[in-house]
């Protein structure tokens, strides 16, 4: 399960980022996901990250310093990500 969820932070960091080293390693990594694992990248994560990645805010361009003490629900609404586990329930 671990390597799924890198594989999904490297796939939006490369997308989002389009940062090469970002990109490769979602690749690669995907590549060793288990057969379970890779259909559930490819079903529910991959489909969710695409979404966030393009219509999220730009997390470059925050400032997270001043973010410190916000709650990942609160921080998820103000950046306009809908978190991984509502999006598979619609």
């Amino acid at each position: 399960m671990e390597t799924l969820l890198q594989v999904t932070v490297k796939y939006f960091e490369g997308i989002q980022f389009g940062l090469p080293m970002c990109v490769t390693a979602g690749i690669f990594g995907a590549a060793r996901l288990r057969k379970n694992h890779r259909h559930r990248f490819l079903t529910q994560h991959l489909p969710w990250i695409v979404e966030q990645a393009t219509k999220g805010r730009f997390f470059m361009a925050i400032d997270w310093e001043n973010h410190w003490e916000e709650t990942i629900p609160s921080l998820q609404e103000q950046f306009g990500i809908t978190p991984l586990e509502s999006y598979q329930k619609s």
